[in-house]
């Protein structure tokens, strides 16, 4: 463990009104698929939140963070969701970072996939804005609400260092003139802020038991976990945070803007948690070469209940990146067409076709769902989660591949029924097609066959705690459902 030094709280939260002319980016109202909260007993707030944070440090062999420099303001924002009767909340807050890899927030963490799993339970979701290119676009998109946001460089240009033959300078996603490590001691801040006994808590009257950090953003919550939680906490010394669900990628990225991310094989990227942490990936998170090149085969670790050394990973079988589900609650496109984004990053900007969303993916949300609820227990009750088996690999470093069977699916890792009673090829694209009518034959005596091998399935899984009760039925429902033996 590394030495703790307590955070300061937050200097400043601000609750932003909701008026004809000015409401939250990425709003529940203002999403693909708008989604009416009230109907689920929930409501939504957005705050800006301000305060000073630390520019830290990670200089190679060193295990944990340093602080470079103290004394940096930001201002950022955040919404939240909750129920609206603070006797329905079950205790747990999920502080999501935002995804930003398109310049605009994205929730394809928790709330794109496990959004009906958390409102069922009644948690309480929050998701914050954690990079500069972001602020940015979000101040173009209403420059009255959010024109206070800034993660402006505290460092005068004249002391700045000359990175510009680094991989982070030429980073896409950086500007010189802002500083993204002002995210660590903001989260953190953020993360306390749910446990004051004050009026600006979002969720005071409320009874908080647990606030689970979360996010599928680059190696930004990697960086957090691995290099900044381990030296903070709150200032009676408990943990800032009580547990964390990263979700795709692999290593930490880069504690400063200054600093290089970590190369994939540092030792480093090998991090435990002090609390409960659970690493969730799919087939294109674990090797080189594609849009997460991140080698996340090369940072496989042994499962551990052990104190301070927290640490479960799943790798789902049969799943990819750009998940088609999480869509439906990105923001608008009107609205993310506000800020310009006609052209993000040098990718063209483009929806979902309607032709693609008909098209059937593998359900990731289900492991998700069983993920988090598994979490839970494990930081309330201390009832350890279940353990999977890796995907099974061929050939050595660098030149590592899956092992694929007979159907072109993955062998090992986190298998659901999808997978032990097959009906479709799953790519690592996160696409699939039928099987074949000759294979369906061939692996199942008719519907009935096939139905009954689902159910045993589904049943094993729920023995395992890899599906939760609902996910099952709906499993049950789709193969009963199942047109494949009308053709």
């Amino acid at each position: 463990m590394g030495r703790e030094i307590p955070v300061k709280p937050a200097s400043e939260v601000i609750k932003l009104s909701v008026t004809e002319k000015s409401h939250p980016f990425g709003g529940a109202l203002y999403q693909v698929r708008p989604m009416d909260l009230a109907s689920y007993g929930y409501v939504e707030e957005e705050y800006l939140l301000s305060g000073d944070a630390k520019i830290y440090t990670w200089p190679e062999g060193q295990k944990y963070a340093g602080i470079e420099r103290e004394g940096a303001k930001y201002t950022t924002r955040f919404l939240i969701r909750k129920p609206a009767d603070p006797a329905k909340f079950s205790g747990t807050v999920v502080v999501e970072m935002f995804n930003w890899a398109r310049g605009y927030d994205r929730a394809i963490a928790l709330w794109g996939n496990c959004h009906k799993y958390m409102m069922r339970e009644g948690d309480a979701w929050v998701g914050v804005s954690v990079r500069a290119n972001v602020i940015d676009n979000l101040r173009k998109f209403d420059e009255e609400r959010y024109g206070r946001l800034s993660y402006e460089n505290p460092i005068p240009k004249e002391h700045r260092l000359d990175r510009s033959q680094s991989n982070t300078y030429h980073d896409d996603y950086t500007d010189p003139d802002r500083e993204n490590g002002l995210t660590w001691d903001m989260y953190s801040q953020l993360g306390m802020l749910f446990k004051e006994q004050s009026e600006r808590n979002p969720l005071y009257g409320y009874s908080v038991k647990a606030v689970v950090g979360t996010g599928a953003t680059a190696g930004d919550l990697a960086t957090y976990v691995a290099a900044v939680d381990p030296v903070s906490c709150r200032e009676d010394g408990s943990p800032i945070y009580d547990g964390y669900l990263i979700f795709m990628t692999g290593a930490p990225g880069n504690v400063n803007q200054y600093e290089e991310k970590l190369h994939h094989l540092d030792e480093r990227c090998k991090f435990y948690g002090k609390v409960p942490l659970m690493r969730v990936y799919t087939c294109r998170d674990m090797l080189g070469g594609g849009m997460h090149p991140d080698w996340a085969y090369m940072q496989r670790r042994n499962d551990s209940n052990e104190a301070g050394n927290y640490y479960r990973s799943y790798e789902i079988a049969g799943t990819g990146l750009m998940l088609k589900y999480t869509y439906y609650t990105e923001p608008s496109h009107e609205d993310v067409e506000k800020m310009g984004l006609k052209i993000v990053n040098g990718r063209t900007w483009k929806a979902w076709s309607e032709e693609d969303l008909a098209t059937f993916e593998f359900p990731t949300r289900y492991a998700l769902d069983a993920a988090l609820d598994n979490l839970k227990k494990w930081i309330l009750d201390g009832t350890n989660p279940p353990s999977t088996k890796p995907y099974e690999t061929e050939q050595v470093y660098p030149a590592t591949v899956l092992s694929m069977d007979e159907l072109g699916n993955v062998k090992g890792g986190m298998r659901l029924p999808y997978l032990e009673v097959p009906a479709y090829h799953f790519k690592t694209d996160a696409t699939a097609s039928p099987l074949e009518p000759e294979i369906l034959a061939k692996l199942y005596n008719g519907k009935e066959d096939y139905v009954e091998k689902v159910k045993n399935s589904v049943q094993s899984c729920l023995e395992k705690k890899l599906l939760i009760k609902e996910d099952a039925d709906a499993i049950i429902q789709e193969a009963e459902n199942c047109t494949f033996w009308n053709k």
